[in-house]
């Protein structure tokens, strides 16, 4: 089966361009929805890793103790 991506119709039913204000609406804060969820998952890890750096006292050599967390990221 031939298909043109650029000329088939989305899974929706319809151009995406007329959806209705509340499917826009809803795609909008599902998308910053998951952001801001990344972000703060982001923050949590950054702020944990930085407080168990400053506890040991030498932020670089925990850092370079820790060489797991460059792996991870």
């Amino acid at each position: 089966m031939d298909v043109d991506v650029e000329e088939a119709e989305s899974l929706l039913g319809g151009d995406l361009k007329r959806a209705g204000a509340a499917i826009r609406r809803g795609f909008v804060q599902k998308v910053y929805g998951i952001l801001t969820a990344q972000l703060a998952l982001t923050v949590l890890i950054a702020a944990e890793i930085v407080l168990l750096a400053a506890a040991s006292g030498d932020v670089a050599s925990w850092i370079m103790s820790h060489e797991w967390l460059l792996v991870v990221s």
